[in-house]
């Protein structure tokens, strides 16, 4: 997804909202932006529902403890014996269902680390009856892709509060499945967080009733009928069934820094749009070429220097 809005890059360039002969030049340069951030950094700022094969952690027992021999030799410790730690690849923000290398679903575990998102480890100690809990292979006795983690993932240091009130609901009775345009009371009022208008095309919005939640894709709105035409079952959730009137709508917030990486970007390429090429304008009044400055400052050092890519 793009973590920015038309209008968003609009107001940052200060072009009116009736200037639109450059809109799809702009979002191109917003898409581009974003995948620019999530290539360079090998990972995505935002939230999707997926489901992850691990495999079974091998621990042998030494005269210390339990060895966690899945960890690089540099990082290599030794726990307690009734203690097993999952490394995870992927940025994990919730746990929907943890499945051991049995089949059977572990529901008691330590998300770490504690105090912050996202997590990055699963540690087994005991269950409620005091049982110590191991990572088992499957009935096979193969530790390849044994556990299964279906989970909520992406890198949302802000979560669970990167979902912010947009101030609105829905007003249809129902919202079906198979619906694609939300009735709201007012499209173009203000969010709870107060940025306006508070729907915006290009946004994530949430969806919650009955302990289930779907993510909708915000592709247009029409402020003078006060619907939003959207695309259902985003990032891995699935349409809910039938959402009663007056449920709120939540609209996600990316990562402030990403964020403002994404508007630099899309600035600084929407400003060389006249170039004949990429690299050097040709003035041919006055016969000067001249070079477009590098990459922003602000924005290199937000990045810093290339992740690992790990993007799944």
């Amino acid at each position: 997804m793009d973590y920015i809005t038309l209008i968003q890059a609009k107001r940052q360039l200060k072009l009116s909202a009736s200037e639109s002969s450059d809109d799809q030049i702009i979002q191109d340069w917003i898409t581009f932006s974003s995948k620019l951030i999530e290539l360079w950094k090998g990972r995505v700022y935002y939230p999707y529902v997926k489901t992850v094969l691990y495999n079974s952690p091998i621990n042998e027992l030494s005269s210390f403890g339990t060895f966690d021999s899945f960890q690089s030799s540099a990082l290599q410790q030794v726990y307690a014996p009734d203690k097993q730690i999952l490394h995870l690849k992927n940025d994990l923000l919730e746990v929907i269902e943890l499945l051991n290398g049995d089949g059977v679903e572990i529901d008691t575990f330590y998300l770490e680390p504690v105090s912050s998102y996202p997590k990055n480890r699963i540690t087994l100690f005991k269950d409620a009856a005091g049982n110590t809990l191991r990572w088992l292979e499957d009935d096979n006795g193969n530790s390849l892709q044994a556990i299964s983690l279906k989970a909520l993932w992406g890198y949302v240091s802000n979560y669970p509060d990167c979902f912010v009130g947009s101030g609105d609901t829905t007003e249809d009775a129902p919202l079906l499945a198979a619906d694609t345009e939300i009735d709201v009371n007012d499209a173009d009022g203000v969010a709870d967080d107060l940025q306006s208008p508070r729907f915006q095309a290009g946004q994530l919005l949430r969806l919650e009733t009955g302990g289930n939640y779907e993510f909708l894709l915000c592709k247009s709105v029409n402020t003078t009928t006060n619907k939003l035409e959207v695309v259902r079952a985003q990032k891995g959730t699935t349409a809910l069934v039938s959402v009663p009137q007056n449920t709120q709508i939540k609209i996600f917030r990316p990562n402030a820094d990403i964020v403002q990486m994404c508007i630099r970007l899309t600035q600084w390429r929407y400003r060389q749009k006249d170039s004949d090429d990429f690299a050097r304008t040709y003035n041919l009044g006055t016969g000067i070429i001249s070079n477009p400055s590098a990459l922003p400052a602000d924005v290199k050092l937000i990045l810093g220097e290339r992740g690992k890519f790990k993007i799944s």
